[in-house]
């Protein structure tokens, strides 16, 4: 049984290490690097919050790229917080030898949050990654967005904690199944040697009286 309470255990760390890295990417100002060319090479770092809630325009992201990226990760930080408390509330229900549905709802409850969170995280690093890809490779110059000068534009690490959440969010979605799965299967055996338990107690008590008459 502390093999299968260990996928729990296994499921809200990686949880929480989702969230952290969600929220850093978030609020990190290093979504995009460009170098100027000038007497000596400046590097610059953007974000999602150029210019903080004073104004929402980002400085090198078109606004409705911009926006559409701050609300997918967002309502993703928004999910993940009730995914990792539901499995957080799955885990202790395991370790105190509670009710084993309990655990398994709760397991089951965390996985489908951490769906929803990782499709709207998905969503909003998708839409930040093809527009700024295409215009790295693609646009001019004299593109409105970029600085004037810029010579090498890239990602920086606010992005990739942004991307690392996604396989973080696969495998803990696919551990939690398999937890809820097992923990499901063992509450019906459990529940089936009970009814047969009561079956044979019932059936025993129903002789003793036949055998009194």
């Amino acid at each position: 049984m502390l093999k299968i309470a260990s996928l729990n255990a296994i499921t809200l760390f990686l949880g929480l290490v989702s969230a952290h890295f969600l929220f850093a990417a978030f609020f990190t100002q290093n979504w995009l690097l460009t170098t100027k060319v000038e007497a000596n090479e400046t590097t610059q770092a953007y974000g999602l919050w150029d210019h903080g809630l004073n104004d929402l325009n980002c400085d090198v992201t078109p606004f409705t790229i911009c926006m559409y990226t701050r609300a997918g990760i967002f309502f993703s930080m928004i999910l993940v917080v009730p995914a990792v408390t539901f499995s957080f509330i799955s885990m202790v229900v395991m370790f105190s030898r509670g009710k084993l549905h309990i655990t398994a709802t709760f397991a089951r409850a965390s996985a489908v949050l951490h769906i929803l969170a990782a499709l709207l995280c998905l969503v909003g690093l998708i839409v930040f990654t093809v527009h700024h890809t295409r215009c790295i490779i693609s646009c001019p110059p004299t593109y409105n967005y970029y600085p004037n000068n810029w010579a090498e534009t890239r990602f920086g690490y606010s992005f990739y904690l942004g991307w690392v959440c996604i396989p973080i969010f696969a495998i803990n979605i696919s551990i939690s199944f398999v937890y809820s799965a097992i923990i499901a299967m063992k509450y019906k055996k459990s529940y089936e040697v009970d009814q047969q338990t009561l079956t044979n107690e019932s059936l025993a008590i129903f002789s003793n009286q036949n055998n009194r008459v």
